[in-house]
């Protein structure tokens, strides 16, 4: 689940990062409520790690996930070929 998370953030953060000011209470389209779930969940998401020492850790472990999954992928990629 985390590891779904990041690959969201690195995709779509900077994309809704840059989104405009959406009034949540009354949200109309859509887009406007996508953007108003991203909000909702940076914000859950800054309290979950708000000081937690752990917080290294799981970023760190999701990353090397990444990395392994993506080195095996482009080492089956290089071996077809």
């Amino acid at each position: 689940m985390i590891r779904k998370a990041l690959i969201f953030i690195s995709f779509c953060g900077p994309a809704l990062a840059d989104a405009p000011k959406v009034d949540c209470d009354n949200a109309m389209t859509q887009t406007d409520r996508n953007i108003c779930s991203y909000q909702d969940y940076q914000a859950a998401d800054a309290v979950l790690y708000e000081g937690g020492s752990i917080q290294p850790l799981i970023t760190n472990s999701c990353l090397a996930d990444l990395t392994r999954q993506r080195t095996d992928e482009m080492r089956s990629a290089y071996q077809t070929y």
